[in-house]
């Protein structure tokens, strides 16, 4: 996490659901089918645990737990493109062979990735606070990282079978979904998402045994979840506010601009 633009910027964090701390025993729980969705303030949390009830829980104690599951590294979140190689085997510089294909996992990974933007990002009045909730057609998919050509599509063929990770996937925000957040007078803010990340990298060696070459590839993916309506992904959804534009993330380095 960049500690700048923590100086920055103030995290509200609003609708957490990482079941590592679904069972916390401070929380009271909303019917969310009796009353209407309170305005938060920077005291409150919200997240749904295991039977998708909605629960307000103190921020300070909910964030000691979150301390469990780190925030992404910069490695992680840009997760930098493997540079296309030529797939074609050169069979003048080779003895005809049995080919293979073999990989190598990594260990898994979770984090919690950088901020997601889910809105624009709204200036309150000097004198008086604004409010902000989710909008529309904002969007998170599963990502891969692989070579174009022949060894990407084994790769995302291998992941997708074997891990059965579907890069179809994607989820979009839609209106009046969720719950709504104020912003402070005289500040900038934006809702974001810190989503919930599982990343499976490693190796494709293919080719001839003792000649073999090796290419690298790594995938990120994401949960289903349910936010009051609003179909998105495991992770934090909350309010991040700063003094200027563009916005500095609240988790992460960068900025946000709607």
């Amino acid at each position: 996490m960049c500690q700048s633009s923590m100086a920055k910027s103030i995290l509200i964090l609003a609708v957490l659901t990482i079941s590592l701390v679904a069972n916390v025993s401070f929380a009271a729980t909303i019917s969310s089918s009796s009353q209407k969705n309170p305005l938060l303030s920077a005291d409150d949390l919200v997240f749904f645990n295991k039977d998708d009830r909605a629960e307000i829980v103190n921020r300070e104690k909910y964030m000691a737990q979150m301390r469990k599951i780190p925030i992404a590294t910069q490695e992680q979140h840009y997760n930098n493109e493997t540079e296309s190689k030529d797939d074609m085997i050169k069979s003048s510089t080779r003895k005809p062979c049995t080919e293979y294909n073999v990989f190598k996992m990594k260990r898994a990974e979770k984090f919690v990735d950088w901020d997601v933007i889910m809105s624009g990002v709204v200036l309150a009045p000097p004198n008086k606070t604004a409010v902000i909730s989710i909008s529309e057609s904002y969007r998170i998919s599963n990502k891969i990282s692989v070579p174009a050509g022949i060894k990407g599509n084994i790769i995302e063929n291998f992941l997708t079978k074997g891990l059965k990770i579907s890069f179809d996937n994607v989820w979009i925000t839609t209106k009046n979904t969720g719950f709504t957040f104020t912003i402070p007078p005289g500040k900038y803010g934006a809702v974001v998402s810190n989503p919930l990340t599982t990343r499976h990298s490693g190796y494709l060696d293919s080719g001839c045994i003792g000649s073999s070459e090796r290419t690298e590839f790594s995938s990120d993916s994401y949960s289903s979840k349910n936010f009051e309506g609003l179909s998105w992904v495991e992770g934090v959804i909350g309010l991040c506010v700063g003094k200027t534009f563009p916005l500095p993330r609240c988790i992460g380095e960068g900025f946000l601009r709607g």
